[in-house]
């Protein structure tokens, strides 16, 4: 059983080892220690990846290790991965939006979700640069923003007015070929590219924006479960297409620990998504 107490000392544990596992993400950047080298993972596609990131990653677990010792890992580095949803699981992204940081960005993020025999107990997205961060504490069962050293509990609200309709969308181009039968034209659309779902996250629940649109794409858990549990608490779904009906279908977001196939889908409040996925 995981009790209030250990709850607690795991909240205050994923911010400290965020906090100290900053400090080799900016050691790099500002010694300009930022070269980068092609991976072709298990799942053959390719990325990047710097000192920085298995430096921090080697740190979290190493951390994590020592105070969790019975604990599973699931990280990007590597594509560690585990046998069975029993016990702890940590799903650690050392550097969320490698390619921002490489490009001397400041929305990268450490994220961290953790899972107890396969239900959400935490979830952190940490600014190495600013020391904000997004935490989801099953301590109280609520999400906290932690910035200019001030917390506050974030609820769900309606978008801001500038912000209404608007969909941010994690990929370069509108014109991607799986988007065209779905009529994005009734909304304002805002183009990302800083590859950190960290940082877009953040951005929806804070009320910038309506929601997320995803592409048909492979999502791993490390990218994932972090937002996927602070979503979840917020009270978001995902609504994804159906090109047979062309209608949107609303379903719970995907809490797993492996990696999934995802149609496009857009992740939205039922408050915003019923006047808006019609």
């Amino acid at each position: 059983m995981f009790t209030q107490t250990m709850k607690q000392e795991l909240d205050d544990f994923l911010i400290q080892i965020c906090t100290d596992a900053s400090g080799i993400i900016l050691k790099h950047k500002f010694n300009n220690t930022l070269q980068t080298k092609e991976k072709i993972s298990n799942h053959k596609e390719y990325d990047e990846v710097t000192l920085a990131d298995l430096e921090t990653q080697e740190f979290l677990i190493t951390q994590i290790k020592s105070k969790y010792q019975d604990s599973q890992i699931i990280a990007e580095e590597g594509e560690l991965s585990i046998t069975n949803n029993q016990g702890l699981i940590f799903s650690i992204d050392p550097i969320d939006g490698t390619k921002e940081y490489v490009r001397g960005g400041n929305e990268a993020s450490i994220m961290i979700a953790v899972l107890y025999d396969g239900v959400s107990v935490a979830s952190i997205v940490y600014n190495p640069f600013t020391t904000e961060y997004v935490q989801y504490q099953a301590s109280d069962n609520q999400v906290i923003r932690h910035r200019a050293g001030h917390k506050e509990v974030v609820k769900f609200q309606e978008p801001q007015e500038s912000a209404k309709g608007l969909i941010l969308i994690s990929i370069t181009d509108i014109r991607n070929a799986s988007l065209k039968e779905v009529n994005l034209d009734k909304w304002s659309v805002v183009l990302v590219n800083s590859g950190s779902y960290g940082s877009i996250v953040a951005k929806m629940i804070t009320n910038q924006v309506s929601g997320i649109l995803l592409k048909p794409t492979t999502v791993h858990p490390w990218d994932s479960l972090p937002m996927a549990i602070m979503l979840n608490a917020l009270g978001y779904k995902k609504y994804e297409y159906n090109s047979e009906f062309k209608n949107w279908i609303k379903d719970e977001i995907d809490i797993r620990t492996s990696k999934i196939k995802i149609p496009v889908t857009i992740l939205m409040h039922p408050n915003v998504a019923d006047s808006v996925l019609k």
